[in-house]
């Protein structure tokens, strides 16, 4: 048993190729019309938020204890194995 194999223009025979290629050619009518109708020259625009640097520090999620907490802790640490 033969495999058709694809041979032109990447397609097995002509009729794939235009009905392939023809949808193309019926957008791009299609864009012509509605260019010349107007469609495009009305531009509907987002608006752009104003530049944020994205490297830029960032608050914290949460605030921060502080030295006073964490030198209790090893103040704690340092009793209990009899450094202090």
């Amino acid at each position: 048993m033969k495999q058709n194999q694809p041979n032109f223009c990447n397609q097995l025979n002509r009729r794939e190729f235009i009905k392939d290629i023809g949808g193309g050619f019926a957008a791009l009518g299609l864009t012509g019309m509605l260019a010349q109708d107007g469609f495009f020259a009305s531009k509907a625009m987002a608006k752009v938020p104003d530049f944020v640097n994205p490297l830029a520090p960032k608050g914290t999620a949460s605030p921060s204890q502080g030295k006073v907490g964490n030198l209790s802790f090893h103040v704690r640490w340092a009793q209990s194995y009899g450094y202090l």
